[in-house]
């Protein structure tokens, strides 16, 4: 199955648009690939609208700014992925004023707090080819987040926006990761790697 949960979005999104004619769903991604999913027949099955980027230019690349008035423009980022190790949408989001749903399983709910203005799901973990678990996203709970999302009112949602805009600016600006997260990480590594020589000297 997909890793990113395409086909749970597409699910909880036919529902979603059952009940409220104006939602859209828009994909940046590829929609065909040989080792892919097909995501047109996916949406086909489902019956949902669905808008997407357009895919010779995302084979040339997006200018980020495109990217990022696109982000600017969304509601929310949904984005239940299967497992992460990091989340760099979810951050690029919320640096753009744009909450997410995510899915509360590996780095997700670090990188995109509910504390803050964002929305997770739950789902049921399996183990993969990979030889680690992953989660499959509920797609009842991504349904009910939408709907939380949808009924926000316009102070709500706004005051949502600027929560997460500020927490993203606050604690990943590029200067900041450097000097507090990966300075640290590059020293551990420095003293694990002389350790590693020393110990090959008295081999």
């Amino acid at each position: 199955p997909s890793r990113k949960g395409f086909s749970q979005v597409v699910s909880a999104m036919a529902e979603f648009q059952s009940r409220h004619k104006d939602a859209l769903l828009y994909l940046h991604t590829k929609l065909e690939h040989p080792l892919g999913e097909n995501i047109p027949r996916m949406c086909e099955a489902r019956g949902i609208k669905v808008s997407t980027s357009d895919q010779y230019a995302l084979q040339l690349g997006t200018p980020k700014g495109v990217v990022a008035a696109l982000m600017a423009s969304f509601d929310v980022l949904l984005n239940p992925s299967m497992g992460e190790g990091f989340g760099v949408p979810l951050v690029e989001a919320q640096a753009c004023g744009t909450p997410c749903i995510t899915t509360n399983f590996s780095a997700m709910p670090e990188v995109a707090p509910t504390s803050v203005g964002n929305w997770t799901v739950g789902g049921q973990e399996i183990w993969t080819a990979f030889e680690s678990y992953q989660i499959m996203p509920s797609v009842e709970e991504i349904v009910d987040r939408l709907e939380q999302a949808y009924a926000d009112s316009e102070e709500e949602r706004l005051a949502r926006r600027e929560s997460v805009h500020g927490w993203a600016m606050e604690n990943y600006q590029a200067e900041a990761v450097a000097h507090d997260l990966l300075a640290p990480v590059l020293e551990e590594c420095r003293i694990a790697l002389d350790w590693r020589a020393q110990q090959m000297v008295r081999a």
